[in-house]
């Protein structure tokens, strides 16, 4: 039978395994559909704008630079966000490391644990309002390309 310090310990040797594969997955997620359709975005400005070029068309060529910007600075946004999702899981495994620590070899680690919490907290709330803008970025320079078809071509 197993004894309730011995089942915390068992909870936290898990959380430190979950941390440490959430620091990889959070490389993935949802950023990779960003990062495709930004990138399958600046593409089409690309050959849109060639394509008017060489056709001769007369169009706002300012609007259309300003949507391929857009999409890149989506992707940026996203890989950035990408390096902060990755220190909030580091520290969330570092977190749970100390935790293991504290129980095994009876030491205190409060105050690392405090600020590895705080850490996470920093890391967490850049990554969420970073994924958002990227997002919205993204959003934003779909409907501006979807327009500028509509209107120019």
């Amino acid at each position: 039978m197993e004894n309730e310090e011995d089942k915390i310990l068992k909870r936290h040797y898990k959380y430190l395994d979950s941390s440490w594969k959430a620091a990889f997955y959070s490389i993935q997620r949802i950023d990779l559909l960003i990062i495709s359709i930004s990138g399958a975005g600046i593409y089409a400005c690309l050959e849109i704008f060639q394509y008017i070029h060489k056709e001769k068309i007369c169009a706002d060529l300012c609007f259309l630079k300003l949507i391929g910007f857009l999409f890149t600075a989506a992707i940026i946004l996203n890989f950035i966000s990408q390096f902060s999702g990755y220190k909030s899981n580091f520290h969330s495994f570092l977190k749970a490391d100390h935790e293991i620590d504290q129980i095994e070899s009876q030491t205190n680690h409060k105050k690392e644990i405090s600020k590895l919490d705080c850490y996470i907290s920093i890391y967490d709330k850049i990554t969420q309002t970073l994924n958002v803008i990227s997002a919205v970025v993204m959003i934003i320079s779909l409907i501006g390309l979807t327009i500028f078809i509509w209107v120019s071509l």
